[in-house]
């Protein structure tokens, strides 16, 4: 006996549980569709087969054909369906059919209903027992005229071989005498009613008789003598069609429709359900006949669309509902499965339980909508298990858990409901910032876990603290699901000062408090003193450094990205910009890494392939046509996490060139690449980004998702009904201020669709809720109108955005309306209109109560909800102070900073009359490839910037020069003594950091002649290696060039020339020629060793048609190994011969060396 489904679903069938669980985590014997015979199979086109017999004792497979008078015979065999037999003619006239038959398994006779207008009637006939058999119509089989109304299903007893006869139309069941057609009993219908269409009628080997009356929806069973016995418990919602009985064991299947789908329930003889067998929705179609093979086990079914399908017993794995084990912010899940021997795979999944989880079926993950996520598949799964999976579920929260089983044939799923508790907030107290020494700023991490969180901190010298900030009372942290950082200024402190700290939360459910931090403050005077690190490598192999652009550093100086405008002859890509990681030590900057990724040469300019890099600079959202990690599609556009400590890629999404023509192109193409990345969390485990091509089903171009590594990727521009919007999102800002489109901690996302659908309007979407914001104050329908998001406030509270329509009653409705949306109060407040044409914002603080922009005139201010005008025309390029107080612009070719708290501006670049003497630079524009915008201006009044103007005496050049400007004080931070420009790019840490490019050797070692990227490092600079001890002998003798060692090596002072840039400390002496045979190995593609004497410990690198590098320890010969570019190595074996130049790179120093290629030819003729 078979122990009953507990869903029956299979492999692939998008379907509901279809039988209640009887016993979890136990294997059910089941049935499994496993293959149809029909068109294009081993026989010719069946014509609407209704009906479906099965001879018990030789197994073939009678097929009654619905549009003709016939029925096809198959013979069975080892493939999924049968080999096609013969074709038997049964009424021999045309326009009867064969609507349903039946065989008589001991005399092989064969049986055929009609109740069609050409003829209404039941016929008997006759095999004579040949290998290929021949019917023939006995005539002696001759039911009453009258009798028959509308003969439908039939079947044998084989107790008496009497044919059953279930009258559709007349609402009977008739037993017919197999001899000669007469009528023996008829069956009314069951206990206390009657037949209402009887369909279908079989008969167990015991006699017992079941029949299907489909207007009913009912089974009854009867005994041989027509009296009634029970009805089968059928399910919920079904509605039976037709019925086959199992000779051998008296089990019954019944083929039903059930909500829309077609289904094989399985009944042991006493009635008991056993399993369910859903149809795969790849053959579903209306229930025509089945037919039940006692010998081979295999159900045969007729779905009334030309084929005939093969079910076969299978073993449904076992599952048990999942536990879930909640931790903070984190739940173990775990679920029991048993594979019943079976070769099994099982997953478990998890979704809010406030989203619409039963939606999707277990097979349906993925898709834009879909708010089910997957674990990792358990594989090879084959005796009894308890698979477990940790998630990142959030506290104070109710989820939906989820576990799915599949082997070769079936599957199986179980869901279950886990309330995660509400627990005290967590709480991180961090680093204190802008350390004066009267002042600092304190800083820490909240996760308020989904419930309303107050903190404060506690201060003072001490661990009793005894002061808090804010002064009095609690500053709310809100009720975000995930954590986000808080900050609190306190001033009136004692110079030269240590100080305890911590910071303390409370949430409904208690207080917590953080670890206890000390700062110190400074002294109460004193200038600050800066030294020159080189960030750059000597050896550059090729890059080149572009003097403004494409730099991005992480907030404590410790490590720095170069954007390289040239070609990399090392490098793994050919763009217009490539990208190198510089990290800091104890003992210097290391040398740069490129972490470009690896991609194919293809049609169409490519921009780059860096989207942006994380905050903690251990990840990087990278662009690549190549597959570098499951999932990624061979000359698609793909997106990927780098790894760049292990070098691993992450897919995030992609798209194929089928799909989306030119696909890559369009990420990673001029202009284009810009337009990606949004925000991310400091180590890219969760990403927000802007994608042209649709990387998900149903999803628009131009469109933001979001990906995690806990939860994939899904669509995070919906609009509030769920479904992707009609219309484009607008790109992010190219500029270079700050234009957050992101809370902080990533819970909160703001977006905006252009004009070209009609969901134009700005949204917010937060807790998986999109909610319209520039709506019409006081529209109950709640309709957008069109906007562009501009900045939001770090905890996503607040949002700047612009509007063409006039949304509260005091906007005068004359220009672009300037507004503030605040989340809590969920209304916009109208701030100013921004003249006519579209409003140019240069950028919004992090709190959104400071704003700069511009519409083509002068430029505004917005601070509060206070517009002040700038006497300053087209404000460009600006920097925006972490608080918000100080603003930093381009005007007229000046710099100026603006104090909010004083309502001042200074033109920080003029001369000391006010004059505006000439060019100024505060940073180029594009978007830079982080979270935030280049910080060049700080919460402690100082900005940095770069200018031609000289403002000191120790500026002596005509040329741009680095400076600083705080409270009145210029200090010069380049050399100011040379014919170079320095070019600030980036600064860190308040200041502390100051980055800069410049063709000028700072330090000795500096002997590239090209432009590098120095640190201006406050309490910086490194020792410099030692000059070289005395010689003896020949290890006294080198190149007759060479310069004598420099004895001032060393960190260079602020504001001093480092030395010459042609002072290089060692050089290559020699390069040897190549031996014949390793000529010969490069010609075939292997590796040569290039013989390189150097006068001292480096890097030697080789470049050209040839490339390879090899490290010298001390001075002596290297080898380097190196081998030909594929390129080189096509043109070698096309040619036969090929002369190549190859240039050796050492310490600042080259060489360059030819030589002549041949291909070789094997003893057997042909070349190698």
């Amino acid at each position: 006996m078979r122990r009953i489904a507990i869903s029956g679903l299979m492999v692939l069938v998008l379907g509901v549980a279809l039988a209640p669980m009887a016993k979890a985590a136990e294997p059910i014997d089941s049935f499994a569709y496993l293959a149809t015979f029909g068109p294009g199979e081993s026989f010719s086109f069946l014509s609407e087969p209704s009906a479906v017999a099965v001879d018990q004792d030789s197994g073939r497979i009678f097929v009654g054909e619905g549009a003709f008078g016939s029925a096809r015979i198959f013979t069975p065999n080892s493939s999924p369906g049968g080999e096609e037999l013969t074709t038997v003619d049964v009424f021999g006239v045309t326009g009867r059919l064969a609507s349903n038959v039946a065989v008589d398994s001991s005399t092989d006779a064969l049986y055929a209903s009609d109740r069609s207008g050409y003829g209404i009637g039941v016929a008997r006939l006759v095999s004579d027992g040949a290998p290929t058999p021949t019917y023939t119509l006995d005539p002696s089989f001759a039911p009453e005229s009258d009798l028959l109304v509308g003969p439908a299903g039939i079947a044998v007893d084989p107790t008496t071989h009497d044919l059953l006869v279930a009258d559709r139309s007349a609402g009977k069941v008739y037993r017919l005498d197999s001899s000669d057609g007469s009528l023996v009993s008829t069956i009314d219908g069951p206990e206390g009613g009657d037949f209402q269409a009887p369909n279908a009628v079989a008969v167990s080997a015991a006699g017992e008789i079941y029949v299907v009356d489909v207007d009913s929806g009912r089974v009854d069973r009867f005994a041989a003598d027509g009296s009634w016995l029970s009805r089968l418990p059928l399910s919920a919602g079904a509605s039976p069609k037709t019925i086959a009985v199992n000779p051998t064991s008296g089990e019954v299947a019944v083929l039903e429709l059930r909500v829309g789908q077609t289904v094989i329930d399985g009944f042991s003889a006493s009635g008991t359900l056993e399993f369910s067998a859903p149809f795969p929705s790849s053959i579903n179609g209306t229930p025509g006949g089945i037919a039940w093979d006692g010998g081979s086990d295999r159900i045969y079914v007729t779905p009334a669309n030309a084929t005939v399908h093969t079910f076969v017993p299978a073993v449904q794995p076992g599952v048990d509902p999942p536990a879930g084990t909640p931790g903070r912010n984190t739940m173990l899940v775990k679920a029991d499965v048993a594979p019943g021997g079976e070769a099994t795979t099982a997953w478990l999944e998890y979704c809010p339980a406030t989203a619409a989880c039963d939606d999707y079926p277990a097979f349906g993950v993925g898709g834009a909508k879909n708010p089910w996520k997957r674990g990792p598949a358990h594989e090879g799964l084959t005796s009894d298990t308890t698979i477990e999976d940790e998630f990142p579920l959030y506290s104070n929260a109710s989820w939906k858990l989820r576990v799915t089983a599949v082997n070769d044939k079936l599957s199986n799923s179980a869901t279950s409901t886990v309330n995660s508790p509400l627990l005290v907030p967590t709480v991180e107290t961090q680093g204190a910032a802008s350390v004066t020494g009267v002042s600092a700023e304190l800083t820490g991490l909240i996760d308020p876990i989904g419930d309303l969180t107050t903190y404060h901190f506690e201060y003072g010298p001490t661990t009793a603290y005894g002061s808090q900030a804010p002064l009095t009372g609690e500053a709310a942290a809100g009720k975000n699901r995930q954590p986000r950082t808080v900050t609190q200024l306190i001033t009136g402190l004692q110079p030269e000062t240590t100080y305890h700290y911590r910071l303390v939360a409370t949430n409904s459910v208690g207080e917590t408090a953080g670890a206890d931090r000390t700062f110190t403050t400074t002294g109460a005077g004193g200038a600050t003193t800066h030294a020159y690190e080189m960030v750059t490598p000597v050896d550059q192999h090729g890059a080149l450094v572009n003097g403004s652009t494409n730099f991005w550093s992480a907030t404590d100086g410790s490590w720095f990205v170069t954007g390289s405008g040239a070609a990399e002859p090392d490098g793994t890509s050919s763009v217009i910009w490539q990208h190198f990681l510089s990290r800091r030590s104890s003992t210097g900057w290391s040398d740069w890494s490129q972490i470009d990724p690896p991609r194919f040469s293809n049609n169409g300019t490519t921009e780059g392939g860096v989207a942006a890099v994380s905050e903690d600079g251990t990840h990087a959202l990278v662009i690549s046509n190549r597959v570098l990690d499951a999932g990624g599609i061979e000359g698609g556009g793909n997106l990927y996490v780098y790894d760049l400590d292990n070098g691993t890629f992450e897919f995030v999404g992609g798209v194929s060139n089928e799909d989306y023509l030119d696909a890559y192109v369009w990420l990673a193409g001029l202009q284009k690449i810009a337009e990606v990345f949004i925000w991310g969390t400091p180590d890219f485990s969760s990403v927000v980004f802007r994608s042209q091509p649709p990387l998900l089903p149903g999803a628009p171009e131009f469109q933001i998702y979001r990906w995690s590594r806990a939860g994939g990727l899904e669509l995070e521009s919906t609009m509030p009904d769920g479904e992707p919007p009609s219309g484009s999102t607008t790109p992010p800002t190219g500029l270079p201020g700050e234009h957050r489109q992101v809370s902080d901690d990533g819970s909160v996302s703001y977006f905006s669709i252009d004009l070209n659908g009609s969901d134009y309007g700005v949204y917010r979407r937060a807790d998986g809720q999109t909610t319209a914001i520039s709506v019409i104050e006081g529209d109950p329908t709640h309709t957008p109108w069109p906007g562009r998001i501009e900045g939001v406030s770090r905890d996503g509270r607040y949002a700047i955005f612009s509007s063409l329509v006039a949304l509260t009653p005091d906007d005068p409705g004359t220009g672009v309306g300037l507004y503030r949306y605040d989340a809590d109060e969920e209304a916009a407040t109208y701030l100013s209109t921004v003249d006519q044409g579209n409003a140019v914002v240069a950028g919004v603080s992090g709190t959104t109560q400071t704003a700069i922009f511009t519409a083509g005139g002068p430029g505004k201010v917005l601070v509060g909800n206070q517009i002040r005008p700038l006497d300053f025309f087209g404000p460009t390029n600006a920097s925006i102070s972490s608080s918000g107080r100080y603003l930093g612009w381009i005007s007229g070719r000046e710099v100026f900073l603006y104090d909010a708290a004083t309502d001042t501006s200074t033109c920080v670049s003029c001369l000391a009359d006010g004059s505006a003497g000439g060019d100024a630079y505060l940073m180029n524009g594009g978007r830079p490839p982080g979270n935030r915008a280049p910080r060049l201006v700080f919460d402690n009044g100082l900005i940095v910037f770069s200018t031609k103007n000289q403002l000191v005496t120790e500026d002596q050049n005509d040329r741009f020069d680095v400076y600083t400007y705080q409270n009145g004080k210029l200090t010069l931070i380049s050399p100011g003594d040379g014919p170079y420009d320095a070019l600030v790019v980036e600064a860190a840490a308040e200041g502390r950091d100051i980055f800069f490019s410049t063709d000028q050797g700072l330090i000795p070692r500096d002997t590239n002649n090209v432009a590098d990227v120095y640190d201006a490092r406050a309490g910086g600079g490194f020792t410099e290696p030692a000059p070289a001890t005395e010689c003896e002998g020949e290890a006294c003798k080198g190149p007759l060039t060479s310069p004598a060692p420099r004895t001032d090596l060393g960190t260079s002072a602020l504001g001093k020339s480092g030395g010459s840039k042609n002072n290089p400390i060692a050089s290559i002496t020699r390069v040897k020629k190549l031996t014949a045979a390793d000529r010969a190995a490069l010609a075939r593609g292997g590796k040569a060793h290039l013989k390189v004497k150097v006068g001292g410990p480096g890097k030697v690198t080789v470049t050209g048609k040839a490339s390879g590098s090899a490290r010298a320890k001390k001075a002596g010969t290297v080898s380097v190994p190196i081998s030909l570019t594929k390129s080189a190595l096509s043109q070698l074996k096309a040619k036969g011969s090929l002369t190549i130049t190859l240039t050796v790179h050492f310490d600042g120093t080259k060489k360059a060396v030819s030589m002549t290629l041949r291909t070789t030819t094997s003893k057997k003729g042909g070349s190698r």
